[in-house]
């Protein structure tokens, strides 16, 4: 029984760690947005930009570095490997890494409101591989 419950408790407590980093990355996103709100393009942006410029709230910026409440580091920039913003760029990604099967399948799993949903473009869950 008490197995059960551990993991039991294990698994809500990841879905909370989960749901709370969700909601950084939205608000990160909305600030990034906000940023950006008068210029064309996002063109030079990138996790560097956001923490140099504190372009984001600075709970979320230690050593040059965007981290979420949870601890991951998130990136900033254009697809998987966060590369710096071209000219024209009319949206941005933001990536975590080394997440594990476990913590993919939450991620994917996660319930968006339909305001948030109009908001993403897209979620790319890609392994070590680069496989989709």
């Amino acid at each position: 029984m008490l197995i059960i419950f551990i993991g039991f408790y294990s698994c809500s407590l990841r879905q909370k760690n989960i749901a709370q980093n969700i909601s950084e990355l939205f608000k990160i996103a909305d600030e990034i947005r906000e940023y950006y709100l008068d210029k064309p393009d996002y063109w030079g942006l990138s996790t560097e930009l956001v923490a140099k410029k504190q372009l984001i709230d600075t709970k979320f910026i230690s050593d040059n570095k965007i981290v979420l409440g949870s601890g991951s580091e998130i990136f900033i920039g254009d697809g998987e490997k966060a590369d710096v913003l071209m000219p024209s760029s009319q949206n941005f990604d933001i990536s975590l890494r080394h997440l594990n099967k476990a913590e993919c399948i939450a991620y994917s799993e996660a319930e968006f409101s339909e305001e948030r949903l109009l908001e993403i473009t897209r979620i790319t869950i890609v392994n070590e591989s680069g496989n989709y």
